[in-house]
């Protein structure tokens, strides 16, 4: 796989998959490193993973997905909320 480079512009990020993955593997590990310790700690009391987690920032950002271990305040797209995009991804 080729390397995510600063200088892809957005027509050729748009058209090529492999770039796309990239990005969102890159993504999804910028996601796992911001939780940290005190809110994976509340994640697995509440019996959730660290890919439901990733998967709720996906949809709520890491921000929303705090919110909701630490107070239980869940937040939604107009549809999906983020404990249901978390269950979905545990």
């Amino acid at each position: 796989m080729k390397k995510l480079g600063k200088s892809t512009n957005k027509q050729t990020f748009l058209n090529n998959p492999e770039l796309q993955i990239l990005a969102a593997i890159e993504l999804a590990k910028e996601f796992e490193n911001s939780f940290g310790s005190e809110y994976l700690k509340l994640a697995y009391q509440k019996g959730h993973t660290l890919n439901g987690l990733i998967s709720g920032a996906w949809l709520g950002g890491v921000g929303g997905v705090k919110r909701y271990l630490k107070t239980g305040r869940d937040s939604s797209d107009g549809g999906t909320t983020v404990s249901k995009r978390i269950k979905i991804g545990d």
